[in-house]
């Protein structure tokens, strides 16, 4: 149960009163081992020096290449792998005197491992990196802090240098291989318009015109070659018989007309003269002949008909003499030379028209690959221009990074010989000893009292067990037991006194630095 404060601080004193004797010797136990490792405990000695990056000189798309070239933004990561590395710290630790020819490997790796539990690494602000190293000896603290931080500069300068050249020469190696890539391109543009002059792109409207006429001109000859064709087959039924029934018929016609003639002639001179008159005579005869060629001309139309159904052309020689024929004839053979000329003009025009249509192909097969080029030439010619200022801006930061103009590290705050130890010193050991001394026995009375399950107070029968004390009769001490009492306060002054005195000596002597 919680008991009041008053009642705790009484049960503390005593418990104190009863164990002093036990509280004073382990005070002075812990206070003496606590001052003995305060006197034995060495100084620390912690030397630094400070970094800066400096960047003042650069201009916004200089100082963007020099971050791409290497001026990192993690110093410390950069630091840290850079001075533990087998070279820098061979180069250190031999500044420092740490180690020398005569040292074995073991120890050599022994030191170094110590050298980097004790170097450490820190930022002060975005552009300070402080560097800082303890030892107990202050000129080997100074000399290590010292030599990191100037090897570190060094090598970082050197190195933001070397990759500075290195994305220099990147840029400038893909700058001329994007320079050639052009000029293939260029070459290639210039190759396809050379072997397709005909087929150039921007004439389509002329190539999609030709094609258009000459698909007309296809037309228009086709249709002319089916009316020609049509008329040589008029031309060719009028020669193959027909053409001589009607020459056939008309000479009967004629014949006809001139017996007509004649009868008339016949009846006019029968008025004067007797029938033996010789003109009528005369006519008689002529009758009779035109009246027999009538009738020949019949027999002829017959066989011109009989001879057309057995599909063979049999011509007269007086038809064949006639004018008429004749002039069937040189129609024929007219629409003969048409048609020839008719279906070698569609030939010709079919040609042509392939070849247009074939130059359209080769004019859209030319547009697909100078777009392709165009589009490659495009790329080709941004990414070279980015390259281009890329490379302008890595030469301009080599350039001050060289000449030392541009982002560089400088070491603002150099190291020097530490005056003081650090950590913990021996007034920390003196005063913590005796406060130690007695914080830790109280303490353990305190738990003691508190966990403890023994009644040590009237007040907790009450509570506890709801019973009424009558009376609390105190302890009383025997004449026996109140020497041995004293005795014990006398040695517990003693101790404590002697735990004074000790303090105090100890605190001359190594003020004095004779310990």
């Amino acid at each position: 149960m919680q008991l009041p404060v008053e009642q705790l601080v009484g049960l503390l004193l005593k418990e104190i009163g009863l164990h002093k004797l036990k509280i004073a010797i382990a005070f002075s136990v812990i206070s003496l081992l606590v001052l003995g490792l305060g006197v034995t405990w060495p100084n620390r000695y912690t030397a630094f020096t400070n970094i800066l990056v400096e960047e003042q000189v650069l201009d916004p798309d200089a100082t963007r290449a020099v971050h791409a070239t290497g001026i990192q933004r993690d110093q410390v990561g950069m630091a840290r792998e850079l001075v533990f590395s087998q070279k820098i710290m061979d180069e250190v630790l031999r500044a420092a005197n740490l180690i020398n020819d005569g040292t074995t490997p073991l120890e050599r790796e022994r030191i170094i491992d110590s050298v980097k539990n004790r170097t450490e690494f820190s930022r002060g602000n975005p552009t300070l990196l402080k560097i800082q190293y303890t030892s107990t000896n202050p000129q080997e603290a100074y000399l290590v802090t010292k030599n990191i931080g100037e090897v570190f500069v060094r090598e970082s300068t050197e190195d933001t240098q070397r990759k500075a050249v290195e994305e220099f020469n990147f840029y400038e190696n893909q700058v001329r291989e994007y320079s050639k890539k052009l000029v293939e391109s260029e070459q290639k543009r210039n190759d396809i318009s050379k072997d397709n002059i005909s087929a150039t792109p921007g004439n389509e409207a002329d190539v999609n015109s030709r094609i258009n006429a000459l698909r007309l001109r296809i037309e228009q000859s086709q249709l002319e070659l089916k009316e020609t064709e049509i008329r040589k087959k008029t031309v060719q039924d009028q020669l193959s018989g027909e053409a001589e029934i009607t020459i056939a018929l008309s000479r009967e016609g004629q014949y006809r007309q001139r017996i007509a003639e004649l009868q008339q002639e016949l009846e006019t001179l029968r008025l004067s003269y007797h029938d033996t008159y010789p003109d009528i005579v005369r006519i008689k005869h002529q009758i009779v002949d035109l009246k027999e060629s009538i009738t020949a001309e019949r027999r002829k139309v017959e066989a011109a008909k009989s001879t057309e159904q057995k599909g063979t052309t049999r011509i007269d020689e007086g038809v064949a003499l006639s004018p008429l024929y004749q002039q069937l004839k040189n129609e024929l053979s007219q629409t003969k030379t048409l048609i020839a000329t008719l279906n070698t003009r569609i030939t010709e025009n079919q040609n042509l028209l392939n070849k247009e249509l074939d130059r359209a192909r080769r004019i859209h097969d030319v547009e697909v690959k100078l777009a392709d080029i165009t589009r490659d030439y495009g790329a080709n010619r941004t990414h070279y221009e980015n390259l281009l200022r890329n490379r302008d801006n890595a030469k301009d930061a080599m350039n001050k990074l060289l000449s030392r103009k541009g982002a560089t590290l400088i070491i603002k705050e150099p190291a020097s010989l530490p005056q003081k130890p650090s950590g913990l010193q021996f007034i920390h050991f003196l005063l913590g000893g005796i406060a130690l001394g007695l914080l830790l026995p109280l303490t353990v009375v305190y738990a003691m009292i508190i966990l403890d399950p023994r009644i040590r107070s009237a007040a907790i029968i009450t509570e506890q067990f709801k019973l009424p004390v009558l009376a609390a009769i105190p302890w009383l001490n025997s004449p026996e037991e109140k020497v041995l009492l004293l005795k014990h306060n006398r040695i517990v002054a003693l101790i404590f006194s002697g735990v004074i005195v000790i303090y105090i000596v100890v605190a001359i002597l190594k003020l004095n630095k004779v310990i």
